[in-house]
Formats: structure tokens, C-alpha cells, sequence
């Protein structure tokens, strides 16, 4: 009798397993390679022609439309509500931006005061500040009462992020009022009459 049992020392094992997978592998690419011959085959006598599944068709796809970004422009606009007015009396402000179509302006800050290089003539009412902040409604009013006699111009500031379709960006905004006059308060004095 012979004896047929054959040991394989312990780093054959490895090599073993490695020709298994070799050999999976050749097997694939053949059943791969096969399949792709048949489809020649049916290519060529006509059944891909007679089959819709299997025709490309070309279709005219539309080209895309190529978008500019809108260029960023603004105006920070100061309105009063009468460019001459007496000591005593108010005065109503509007500040109003207008931004350029396309683009965006939210703005976090407007401030509106009377210029800093003139003497003071004129007093907050409302808002009793010179800054608002988040959530601002446009147009804002302001109204000031002048309080001494004099000529002034009003300065407004606002910060805010634009956006153009292209990223956001800190940006700040000015503008100035027209002149403002205000006369000295009317002095009435009795009449006295002989």
C-alpha cells in the first residue's frame, strides 16, 4: 500500500492560497472577456440596430446660458422732511439704501447724526440714540427737535454683508443730508395799542 499523505510545510500554505487566487481571478477576466464577445457577435449581425435599448441616441441638449454677476453698487439716501424749520420745532429723517439688482444689502448697523464738524443744533427724539442695530426695517425714520438756531447736514452710516451671487462680504455705506436751516424761534410780543 502506498501512503498519500503528503504534508505541506507551513510557508507553502501561503503560496497555495495565493494560486486559488490566481486562479479566481483568470476565471473572472474569461467569463468577462466571453460576455463581450457575444455582444460583438449580436453587434454585428444587426440586433443592437433592431433594439432601442442598445441604440444611442443624440439628442440636441441645450447649452447652458452663462450668468454675470451683478456688479455691487448702493446709496445711502438721507431725506428730511423740510430743509428749513424754527428753534423748538422737529425734523423727520428717512434713511433708505437702494442696491443694485441681483445683489444683496442686509445691514447689522445704521447710524444717523448730525455732522461732527458743525456745532450741535439739533437733539435726538427717536430713536434717542445714533445707532440701530439688527433687525433694521428700511426706510427708517429718525426724528430730531432743533434746539438752537444755525445750519446742519446729516451724516448716516450703515454696515452690512453684500452678496452678488458671488460670496458675502463685510461692506459699509455713507451719505449726507441736504442743508438744514433753522431760524431762531418766533417772538411774539403783545400788541399794545393807545
Amino acid at each position: 500500500m502506498y501512503n498519500l499523505d503528503i504534508r505541506i510545510p507551513g510557508n507553502m500554505e501561503a503560496v497555495v492560497i495565493q494560486i486559488r487566487r490566481m486562479i479566481v481571478i483568470l476565471a473572472t477576466v474569461t467569463v468577462a472577456l466571453t460576455g463581450l464577445w457575444q455582444v460583438g457577435r449580436l453587434w454585428d449581425a444587426g440586433v443592437a440596430a433592431a433594439s432601442p435599448l442598445l441604440t444611442p441616441t443624440l439628442e440636441a441638449s441645450p447649452s447652458p446660458t452663462p450668468t454675470g454677476t451683478p456688479v455691487f453698487s448702493a446709496t445711502l439716501s438721507i431725506v428730511p422732511d423740510r430743509t428749513s424749520l424754527r428753534v423748538g420745532e422737529t425734523l423727520t429723517l428717512v434713511a433708505d439704501i437702494d442696491v443694485s439688482e441681483g445683489c444683496q444689502y442686509p445691514i447689522l448697523e445704521l447710524s444717523l447724526y448730525q455732522a461732527t464738524d458743525e456745532p450741535p443744533i439739533f437733539a435726538h427724539i427717536d430713536p434717542p440714540a445714533d445707532l440701530l442695530t439688527a433687525p433694521i426695517t428700511l426706510p427708517s425714520a429718525w426724528t430730531f427737535r432743533a434746539t438752537h438756531p444755525g445750519t446742519a447736514t446729516f451724516d448716516a452710516r450703515s454696515y452690512g454683508e453684500r452678496y452678488c451671487n458671488d460670496f458675502w462680504n463685510w461692506h459699509y455705506l455713507s451719505g449726507q443730508s441736504e442743508p438744514i436751516r433753522v431760524d431762531p424761534a418766533a417772538a411774539w410780543l403783545p400788541l399794545v395799542s393807545r
